[in-house]
């Protein structure tokens, strides 16, 4: 399974030239042997855009982010490997726009890096009223307003 999310923002501000920007995202699920799900994801906004009251003068969202999971016993025990943004790729670096007035840069960079292990276990339960059906809470959701909402609500 693969996503691709693409969206451009633009924001118009009276008396400033604002460019607009790229969203973009790129995500894929691949299940490898032993079934072993390798889940991908590289986020990107582009540089040189406005951004409200400040330009981007380098892409300040970009990341890469991978994570390995296996399910256990009867998929009660999941544990995932993880590593979020494997290049160190997160910038902001900025330049003010005001009004009127010298600009200012602002320019902060940190090791955004993380990697670690996830461990989840689900308690097996004999209770029958645990394992709600979605569709019966949506049903009463709807029984108590009958639908509609009501005049003065």
């Amino acid at each position: 399974m693969t996503s691709i999310y693409a969206g451009y923002q633009k924001h118009d501000i009276d008396n400033l030239n604002n460019k607009g920007f790229w969203i973009l995202n790129l995500m894929t699920q691949i299940i490898l042997p032993k079934e072993i799900k390798l889940t991908a994801n590289y986020s990107y906004l582009t540089p040189k855009a406005g951004y409200f009251y400040f330009t981007a003068e380098k892409p300040f969202n970009n990341s890469v982010d991978l994570t390995l999971t296996k399910k256990f016993m009867d998929n009660r025990l999941t544990v995932s490997v993880f590593a979020n943004d494997i290049f160190n790729g997160q910038l902001m670096q900025v330049r003010s726009n005001p009004p009127s007035g010298e600009t200012v840069m602002l320019r902060t960079k940190y090791d955004s890096r993380n990697f670690g292990l996830s461990v989840n276990y689900k308690i097996p339960t004999k209770n029958k009223l645990a394992k709600e059906d979605a569709n019966i809470l949506n049903q009463t959701k709807k029984d108590e307003n009958g639908g509609v909402m009501q005049q003065g609500q």
